[in-house]
């Protein structure tokens, strides 16, 4: 009935722990604040003066205003810890799928991985506040108050010591039929929100191919799997709430009968007989309490298994830099970059990058090409810190770091093939990673990068909202707002990720104009199979099946047979 893995979660341990003893606390109150009504009651039937009664209930209502009061205490401490476990737990799911570790969003669905970010870690933060307090309730409530049952009358005590391990039987054997259910609909959930993603990805291609109907059924048939098996799940936690109600309301009815029997025979006095009465109904509201909610604890365990298992594939989620590592430096003219026996394999694939060494000093150019699958972006990758890898040793100016360091990746940009632009205006979007840069700075920067006359042509100039809903900007055009965000925050370390692949020839050209200044003075890694890109590299690293298979200037490499020859040869064959 436990989830073992809360433990995972920091500060639970302690969190458990205030939570028992806030249990036996409330059990000791209820204890003594029942035994004043029951005394206060079977005075007044036995004639007494009520105002003799006084201070009884005076007592009574004592205990049930601190009971409450360190009630109300646990559920704003608790809900304080789940928000703050949830908020830690997001940021580490966040940060190891989008950092090193971003493939998984390839792997488990970009739906999937965002649906685990957003309601998977509120269902978290409720697993957090209804399970731990439910548990702790049985353990640290329950069960005093069933000790003192035996202590009061030993009749009732054991008809609620019988009633407990049916009723823990019913929920082992009612949970096992639950998480089967639960974990299918997970599943389908995950399931639906990948494929309506790739469906919305897809729809103008769809729409274009006449295939909207078929996918349209597709899409219909995966939501009625969901809705088939979200039934499923809530028609056993249905079945779980009423079977307990009745397992309650049997129990609370046997200690009953048998109290009313023996007060008619005389063998029990009537304090004892109401104390018990009132004492059955808060042993069995604990055991129902704890199974209450249940669909909600079975949606919380299947999303907590899920984000720790990301968070445990993802190492920059658990620790930001390995321990033997060192941040570092600023790069400069003088720096120095050594790189050994780099390799990193996609999960049950062959190794994409396979003992790759090579070294280079201060701010050069380095050409990373090879064929299409050769291991070019899965190298850019590694050196941009989004991806980990599995083995290798980097040096950075004579100490042992990470590409996945934050020093290092703070010190980068990095410029894909299809750069992203936010729903925002150009400004904004140029202004991305300097949010402080003045006009004038970002004028400049759009001036260099031949942005200017599409500024010009926009609306509302500057102002003009690009980006997802907004005004559209071609291929080359998206390239230009990159370069001018590395512009405007002049970080020393340019990874390009193949940013010309799918730009005609023509427009390639007059962009690398404009791109070829931006990387004076930096470190640039420049991934490619454009072959016109090699005369203006200082280094050019050749990528063949997964392992860099030589290196050295491009005049000295096309001057020998070497493999960048033949790439060339190929490039220019392909190209006629």
């Amino acid at each position: 009935m436990f989830d073992k893995e809360l433990l995972a979660l920091p500060g639970m341990r302690a969190a458990l722990a205030a939570l028992v003893l806030s249990s036996l606390a409330q059990a000791a109150l209820v204890i003594i604040q029942l035994i004043a009504l029951a005394r206060a009651l079977a005075n007044l039937w036995a004639l007494e003066a009520l105002d003799g009664q006084m201070p009884l209930l005076a007592l009574f209502f004592a205990c049930f205003i601190v009971r409450h009061a360190i009630s109300f205490i646990q559920d704003e401490l608790l809900d304080r810890y789940s928000l703050e476990a949830a908020s830690k737990l997001r940021s580490k799911l966040i940060t190891g799928t989008f950092s090193e570790s971003a493939h998984l969003a390839h792997q488990l669905g970009t739906a999937a991985t965002a649906t685990a970010a957003t309601e998977g870690i509120d269902d978290i933060s409720r697993y957090i506040r209804v399970l731990p307090p439910k548990l702790c309730g049985l353990i640290g409530f329950a069960l005093p108050v069933l000790v003192a049952l035996f202590f009061i009358d030993w009749v009732s005590g054991i008809i609620c010591l019988v009633a407990l391990p049916v009723t823990v039987l019913f929920m082992v054997v009612l949970g096992k039929q639950a998480k089967a259910r639960s974990a299918r609909q997970f599943a389908e959930n995950q399931r639906l929100s990948n494929h309506f993603i790739d469906t919305l990805r897809g729809v103008d291609a769809i729409h274009s191919l006449g295939a909207a109907e078929r996918i349209g059924k597709s899409v219909f048939e995966s939501s009625e799997r969901l809705r088939k098996a979200t039934v499923r799940t809530l028609s056993v936690a249905t079945l779980s709430s009423a079977v307990l109600d009745l397992i309650t309301v049997f129990g609370i009815a046997a200690v009953a009968m048998m109290l009313a029997f023996r007060l008619m025979d005389g063998s029990i006095p009537l304090y004892t007989a109401l104390t018990a009465l009132m004492l059955a109904p808060e042993f069995f509201g604990s055991v129902r309490s704890f199974s209450s909610d249940f669909h909600a604890s079975l949606d919380g365990k299947n999303a907590l298994a899920s984000v720790l298992g990301i968070i445990s594939s993802c190492p920059s989620a658990i620790d930001e830099e390995p321990s033997d590592t060192r941040s570092p430096h600023p790069w400069t003219s003088d720096s120095t970059l050594v790189v050994r026996h780099l390799s990193f394999s996609y999960e049950n694939s062959e190794p994409a990058l396979d003992n790759a060494s090579f070294e280079l000093r201060g701010c050069a150019r380095v050409g990373i090409v090879g064929a299409s699958g050769a291991g070019k972006s899965t190298l850019a990758n590694l050196i941009a810190g989004f991806l980990a890898p599995c083995s290798g040793d980097i040096v950075v100016d004579g100490c042992r770091t990470s590409f996945c360091s934050d020093a290092w990746r703070r010190q980068l940009h990095y410029i894909p093939q299809s750069p992203h632009l936010f729903k925002a205006s150009l400004l904004e979007n140029v202004r991305f990673y300097a949010p402080n840069a003045t006009l004038e700075e970002v004028e400049r920067a759009i001036s260099i990068v031949g942005l200017d006359e599409v500024a010009a042509r926009l609306p509302n100039g500057l102002d003009t909202i690009i980006g997802e809903g907004g005004r559209s900007l071609s291929g080359g055009e998206a390239q230009r707002v990159a370069l001018a965000r590395t512009l405007v925050d002049e970080r020393p370390i340019l990874v390009f990720d193949e940013p010309t692949a799918h730009l005609d020839i023509e427009t390639e050209l007059e962009l690398k104009q404009r791109m070829l200044p931006c990387m004076d003075g930096r470190l640039v890694f420049f991934a490619t199979h454009r072959m016109h890109w090699l005369k203006d590299m200082d280094l050019v690293l050749v990528v063949e099946n997964g392992a860099i298979v030589e290196s050295g200037s491009p005049s000295d490499l096309l001057a020998r047979d070497s493999a960048l020859k033949r790439l060339a040869i190929v490039g220019r064959e392909d190209a006629a």
